[in-house]
């Protein structure tokens, strides 16, 4: 069984056991222990055997699973004493509203994964520089009960990607990090903490008439140092209990689940889009030319989608006193979705619903031993042409009072084309609305590019060079 497969038994263990001990009596329950155990549990069962030859011999087996089902007992017992306790603090200490308390979980998300069945995924160990499936990045997502979703943080294996060529990098749609494996380091989730997570409650508190104080829920990973509440006196950070994770962590109950399938969906759509206007363009080219900026426009969009009923209703297990509709997403209308506008692709006709539900299991599973040496590898290899290498040193476009107007320009001619081919007039000038709105912050840029070129050209009359 290889480590992916492992891991994912691992993080449902709870659900598992559970699960077996509801469907049958302790009679009929078989458990899996490994060899020192079976060793310690025979001695004892025989030992028993022997000293009392006189009693009716009790099966091996079953003296074995008792042992067994009692140690479930007990730790079900205990995590349900640490549910109960983690309850009553929200509900009765720090006087804490929706509001105020905040869940913070990483997810992994191979951004350029495709389902394994396609002749994409079959060509990516062949074709030259395509291997993209296996790039990855985390993302951290962050919400309150009420629903309300602060930005969210993208680790990368790349600070500055080619694909950013030119981009204000302290403005884009996430808080972005990097390291070489892409991963949530102690000092990465700190840097969040105090530049991303705290101004932003401090901001959407103050917005709310909500005094600034917060909680945040998080589990125990080895990338959440312990002295988080050391750096802000109004945040308290609670870990929560262990192996209760998977039970309890309000974004594991649909939020990541519903992201990852909205992502899958514009992923697809995109690839459509892309053939669609350009004839001559293959399905590889196509998902070759998908770069890190695109996908991140992706998550922003799929993000953004996530409704604040569907976060609201993850707290359930939680905190259910502060749901107020118990019903998340409904993601098999998604999948159909996916699997209607992947079969309008040359290639994947042949693509179904289980195919889609496999890729998106799949797409934060760890990566076994073997890719992570192929990848390695692949690092020790000579460099080829890769949009998504490193640039050494960012370069700023030009943003000028030209390319602005020009902007404008472009805008309407696109207006006026509109007027002139829809029949429909109302329609038309909705459309006009529309882009007059969309370029408002636009304007505000134009105006201060105007004023500092004026304030130059004063400032060179009174003192020329």
């Amino acid at each position: 069984m290889n480590e992916s497969s492992v891991r994912e038994i691992r993080k449902n263990e709870e659900t598992i056991r559970r699960s077996v001990m509801e469907s049958a009596p302790i009679s009929n329950k078989t458990c899996f222990i490994t060899r020192d155990v079976m060793v310690e549990k025979t001695e004892k069962a025989l030992n028993i055997w022997i000293e009392d030859q006189t009693q009716k011999k009790v099966p091996l087996s079953s003296i074995i699973i008792r042992e067994k089902a009692k140690q479930i007992h007990q730790h079900f017992t205990s995590s349900s004493q640490k549910t109960a306790k983690t309850r009553r603090f929200l509900q009765a200490k720090g006087g804490y509203t929706p509001e105020q308390v905040f869940n913070a979980d990483e997810t992994g998300l191979f951004w350029k994964r495709m389902p394994s069945r396609t002749f994409l995924s079959k060509n990516e160990k062949t074709a030259p520089g395509f291997k993209a499936a296996k790039d990855r990045l985390t993302l951290l997502l962050c919400a309150n009960a009420c629903g309300f979703m602060i930005k969210s943080m993208v680790v990368y294996k790349s600070l500055n990607p080619r694909a950013f060529k030119g981009k204000d990098m302290n403005h884009l749609p996430v808080f972005w990090r990097a390291n070489n494996k892409a991963w949530v380091t102690a000092q990465i989730f700190s840097d969040w903490f105090k530049n991303c997570f705290i101004p932003q409650v401090e901001t959407y508190l103050k917005l709310k008439n909500l005094p600034f104080k917060a909680l945040l829920l998080i589990d125990n990973a080895p990338g959440h140092p312990s002295s988080l509440e050391l750096q802000h006196s109004n945040i308290k950070v609670m870990f929560l209990p262990p192996n209760t994770t998977s039970i309890l962590q309000p974004l594991d109950q649909g939020v990541i689940a519903a992201f990852k399938a909205y992502y899958v969906r514009r992923t697809f759509q995109r690839l459509l889009k892309n053939m669609e206007e350009d004839p001559e363009l293959t399905v590889t080219q196509g998902w070759k030319n998908y770069n890190i900026a695109e996908c991140l426009v992706n998550i922003k969009e799929s993000l953004d989608e996530v409704q604040p009923s569907t976060i609201n209703a993850c707290w359930r297990k939680l905190w259910p006193e502060v749901v107020f509709v118990d019903k998340i997403d409904d993601l098999s209308i998604t999948v159909n979705q996916i699997v209607g506008i992947a079969r309008d692709v040359e290639g994947f006709d042949e693509i179904n619903r289980e195919d889609i539900e496999e890729m998106m299991n799949n797409y934060d599973k760890e990566l076994t031993l073997e890719e992570l040496e192929e990848i390695t590898a692949t690092q020790n290899e000579p460099k080829q042409s890769n949009q998504e290498e490193e640039e050494k040193e960012p370069v700023k476009l030009d943003f000028s009072s030209k390319s602005i107007n020009e902007i404008f320009s472009l805008a309407n001619q696109l207006t006026e084309r509109v007027f002139e081919t829809d029949p429909l007039t109302e329609r038309a000038l909705k459309f006009k609305r529309g882009i007059q709105e969309l370029l408002v912050p636009y304007e505000e840029v134009r105006k201060d590019v105007e004023n500092k070129r004026k304030q130059t050209s004063i400032t060179n009359f009174f003192h020329p060079s």
